[in-house]
């Protein structure tokens, strides 16, 4: 678990099949989830979650690597917010099951 400012959750994720194309395949599952595309590179997606009961939202950055990974960061909208009651590790892991 990682503490800061604003509360952030990242892994690493390595795609089984190297020929598909991951940045496409992470752009459907965040559409899929219901969730935002901001900004999208050749190697980088910025997304949002939606505001709920539990939380003022968060913003996915997924990250291609050379190696054909990607690091995957949710991190809470709030600034000031230090503890996410394990949100932003649900959002990176519902994201890493959709691949």
């Amino acid at each position: 678990m990682a503490f800061g400012f604003p509360a952030y959750h990242t892994e690493t994720y390595q795609p089984e099949d190297q020929n598909i194309n991951l940045l496409e395949k992470i752009n459907d599952g965040i559409i899929s989830l219901g969730w935002k595309i901001k900004n999208q590179t050749p190697n980088q997606i910025i997304g949002s979650t939606s505001v709920s009961l539990f939380s003022w939202g968060e913003t996915l950055e997924i990250v291609k690597m050379d190696n054909g990974s990607c690091t995957i960061t949710s991190k809470c909208s709030m600034p000031t917010q230090c503890f996410d009651f394990g949100k932003n590790k649900t959002n990176v892991m519902k994201l890493i099951s959709f691949l």
